[in-house]
């Protein structure tokens, strides 16, 4: 190689090396933008509909850029709607679950969160959902919204502590054997802006009802109500004469 070429090779080196400083001293136009102005643009970019991407666009964002992920992981209202499924994974890595509601508290700090949980039917799901609790004592007095979908009727005793923020409230109950109504679950004083409320039991029967039904929940405040299980005739009494609020009902008995 002659000396010219080791000077060409040289010439090439430098100006790498000038492009290379140069890229590293340019910022990116989205990282010129103040940190409260990405936060607004990152809650306008989840979809109006299609649940599944909402919930995940937040997860997405962490993993661009160390300044998205500290922006996102700071914007509250990108985390104030998740999803968790409690089932045969949920048994052999609890502490994957507990990291992430934990993970998932953090960041929602408001109480302003709609949750949805699934339990299937694994049988040892309640013991370990009861661990799940205890180990998130906030899981309820953040949510707004909550839904709860399981086969595991002793699960609603989870509910038993009531959330000072839920307003409206979910139960899809399909256990269809042992079921009764947990009678230690109420609400009255402990969800005092509890307004919408929906209970659909398939396959119970009705003498799996528990009396205690008619007394669970704040009947008195509700504005939206839909029941779709069969009750006793004297149970439908008990809880037509507490609904002095309804403007908005539907049942199926």
């Amino acid at each position: 190689m002659t000396a010219a070429d080791h000077r060409y090779l040289q010439g090439l080196s430098d100006i790498f090396l000038d492009l290379r400083t140069t890229h590293a001293e340019v910022k990116c136009p989205i990282h010129r933008l103040p940190v409260e102005l990405v936060s607004e643009i990152f809650l306008f970019c989840p979809p109006s509909n299609g649940r599944p991407a909402r919930l995940e666009l937040p997860l997405l964002l962490l993993h661009v850029c160390a300044k998205w992920r500290a922006v996102s992981a700071n914007t509250s209202g990108l985390w104030r709607t998740s999803s968790f499924t409690l089932g045969r994974s949920f048994i052999d890595h609890p502490e994957n679950h507990h990291a992430q509601m934990a993970s998932w508290l953090a960041r929602v700090k408001a109480p302003t969160a709609s949750l949805s949980i699934t339990v299937d039917g694994s049988p040892n799901v309640p013991h370990e959902a009861f661990r799940f609790a205890r180990h998130n004592p906030s899981l309820f007095t953040l949510v707004r919204n909550l839904h709860i979908s399981t086969p595991h009727s002793q699960l609603l005793n989870l509910l038993s502590g009531g959330g000072p923020a839920l307003e409206s409230l979910s139960l899809l109950i399909s256990q269809r054997n042992s079921m009764q109504w947990p009678p230690h679950l109420q609400f009255r004083q402990s969800t005092p802006l509890l307004r919408e409320v929906t209970i659909i039991a398939v396959g119970l029967p009705v003498s799996k009802v528990s009396p205690g039904f008619a007394t669970a929940l704040p009947w008195s405040q509700l504005t939206v109500l839909t029941i779709k299980m069969t009750l006793t005739f004297s149970i439908w009494m008990l809880v037509f004469k507490e609904c002095t609020s309804l403007h908005t009902a539907y049942f199926t008995v």
